[in-house]
């Protein structure tokens, strides 16, 4: 290939990159922006909603709790029946609960845990087993509790 059209075609590359990164309003780097400001925002609310809940119910704020307050909780509600109601709401059943906790107890190795296993076999197709492994057997736990749960319900 000829090194003059191969410069040229890097150069498309780069200045295509470069536009995308840095594109007035659209880029990267413009969305980037504005989710940190937004994140900021978020967190502002949720101190004042922290203050504003302390203030109500007459309980001191301190920096501790205000601290806590912007933790990245995305729900509070005054009692567990309201929680429940929104869940319902959203289409949860008990099954749909006992499958959650199930694959979120199979499931989910660590990237430390896998970073680990690739370090000590030294195998990407030891770790990518080890990543698949209890994906699968997530799954085809929560398809049999699914399919003997509603067994046991027409029954």
């Amino acid at each position: 290939m000829d090194p003059s059209l191969l410069a040229l075609i890097c150069l498309l590359v780069a200045a295509t990159l470069v536009y995308w990164l840095l594109r007035p309003e659209q880029g990267a780097f413009w969305r980037w922006r504005r989710l940190r400001q937004t994140t900021a925002r978020v967190l502002r609310e949720d101190i004042l909603k922290h203050l504003h809940r302390c203030e109500r119910y007459s309980q001191p704020a301190s920096v501790e709790s205000v601290a806590g307050a912007g933790a990245g909780v995305l729900f509070e509600f005054e009692s567990a029946s309201a929680e429940g109601e929104l869940l319902r709401a959203g289409g949860w059943t008990l099954l749909t609960a006992v499958n959650v906790m199930l694959f979120s107890l199979i499931d989910n190795p660590s990237s430390t845990t896998l970073y680990t296993i690739y370090k000590e076999t030294g195998s990407r197709r030891w770790t990518i087993l080890a990543a698949l492994l209890p994906l699968a057997l997530g799954v085809l736990v929560t398809f049999l509790v699914t399919h003997l749960w509603r067994l046991i319900a027409t029954w």
